[in-house]
């Protein structure tokens, strides 16, 4: 597969929290390590890199295990598309060289690894993921789920393909 650029400036926080994932080989050389847990936090004020983070853990997971699904999820729709949303930036970093797919809110990667965009704003809008699994499950701003619906998305995490487990 041919070098793939994405125009991505990492800070210090966002580097510790991708070595934790063991995701940090693209910029630390090697190869992927095993990440330091099956729950992985990164917590702190707004504008800390949060959200930018969790995307780079699903680039960089689906460029090196090919095949896998990645679920980023938001408590509802709007926090991911509005002004300044990760669906918008995900277009930043993807374009150009992997295939959005709008209705399905989901990128595919050169590799067939998918990055999927989902949300539960109501409790029981889990149970619309209720036959699906993801290798790498992404939860921005936890705090923000009931614990039913983040113990039921973790069901969804099956990481079959990849050390990766659960980030949030």
């Amino acid at each position: 597969m041919a070098t793939i650029d994405i125009p991505w400036r990492q800070q210090a926080r966002q580097m510790i929290f991708l070595r934790a994932c063991g995701l940090s080989h693209p910029w630390d050389g090697g190869e992927p390590c095993p990440p330091v847990a099956d729950v992985i936090g990164y917590g702190g004020a707004a504008g800390g890199g949060k959200s930018d983070a969790l995307l780079m853990v699903a680039i960089v997971a689906g460029l090196t295990y090919p095949g896998i699904s990645t679920a980023y999820f938001r408590r509802e729709y709007p926090q991911l598309e509005g002004p300044g949303g990760i669906i918008m930036r995900s277009h930043e970093l993807l374009s150009g060289w992997a295939t959005w797919h709008g209705g399905k809110r989901r990128w595919t990667l050169p590799t067939g690894s998918i990055v999927e965009f989902c949300h539960a704003a109501k409790t029981d809008d889990v149970y619309s993921y209720q036959s699906q699994q993801f290798d790498v499950l992404l939860l921005d701003e936890a705090t923000q789920f009931e614990r039913f619906q983040l113990r039921y998305l973790l069901s969804r995490n099956r990481a079959s393909r990849t050390p990766c487990g659960c980030v949030d």
